[in-house]
């Protein structure tokens, strides 16, 4: 690791020690555009937690199977970035914090946990906007994220998130 990745570690991990646990939750599309580490990791484990919990509400609320089907796939796929992104972190020094729900994804759950017939087309557009949002902050953060693990890892996440939007498209032209 060279001095300059080694630096950004330490603090990051400095940082992180002194923050308090209710740090100031960040922006989806603050954090997309910023590349700051810290709101990276936080953001890209609050989208994963969204993709997983939401499609997890889909497989008990619809009874289309190809939304199932897609569902399911949601959840595998983002499980293995979540694990993809920790190990990354912790191969880099960097204790990855520990996955919460931003507010703008609590309040897309909310609102698809209250729709009941447009279950499918709520999800389906709630799918379309948040992995838009996770394929702008995984490419930033490829491009500009100051951790090469991070960085390679983002990179990974977003042509994972690219199939995802190629699938909704799928989807949504049925």
């Amino acid at each position: 690791m060279n001095f300059l990745a080694f630096a950004a570690a330490a603090g990051l991990i400095a940082g992180m020690a002194l923050a308090p646990a209710t740090a100031a939750p960040v922006s989806v599309q603050k954090t997309a555009k910023s590349g700051n580490t810290l709101d990276y990791l936080r953001t890209a484990a609050s989208s994963d937690q969204y993709e997983i919990q939401s499609s997890q509400l889909a497989i008990s609320n619809d009874s289309d199977p190809a939304i199932s089907d897609f569902a399911r796939e949601m959840i595998k796929d983002h499980q293995r970035t979540t694990q993809v992104l920790k190990h990354a972190a912790q191969s880099a020094g960097i204790s990855a914090p520990a996955p919460r729900l931003l507010p703008e994804h609590t309040q897309m759950l909310t609102a698809l946990r209250a729709k009941g017939s447009d279950f499918a087309k709520t999800y389906l557009a709630q799918q379309k906007q948040a992995h838009q949002q996770a394929l702008q902050l995984q490419r930033n953060y490829a491009r500009n994220g100051d951790t090469p693990a991070l960085r390679e890892a983002a990179q990974k996440a977003a042509a994972v998130i690219e199939e995802h939007i190629r699938h909704l498209d799928r989807l949504n032209r049925r």
